[in-house]
């Protein structure tokens, strides 16, 4: 499992190590592909802006929304209540939405990888 360097996102490196472990501890590492960041967070030439991240799994078959629901209020105890958008994202394209691959294809070109199981 790795983790780059904190410079290539608007995140400080204590704010990237809080998302990735409450991440993995709600998400087996069985099915755990990566963790990005999208979205102005990852342009560092901005300012502002929410944490939006890309959560890619393996599995087709996990509660998505209770995830969400179960990282937000991990995140807000971390980092404090500010506005977090969380995307998981089944490898298997079959089982997203066809709105969803497409959400999917538009972010991964700038979505820059701030964890990643070594199986990856």
């Amino acid at each position: 499992m790795s983790a780059p360097n904190s410079q290539r996102v608007r995140l400080s490196a204590e704010e990237i190590q809080a998302i990735v472990e409450c991440i993995t501890r709600n998400i087996s590492l069985d099915v755990l592909r990566s963790i990005s960041i999208f979205g102005s967070r990852a342009d560092t030439t901005k300012k502002g802006g929410d944490i939006d991240i890309l959560i890619e799994c393996d599995s087709d078959s996990i509660d998505k929304y209770r995830i969400v629901q179960n990282l937000r209020l991990a995140l807000y105890d971390h980092l404090g209540e500010q506005k977090i958008d969380i995307f998981i994202y089944a490898r298997n394209r079959s089982y997203n939405s066809n709105r969803e691959n497409l959400f999917y294809d538009m972010i991964i070109s700038s979505a820059v990888k701030i964890w990643s199981n070594t199986y990856d």
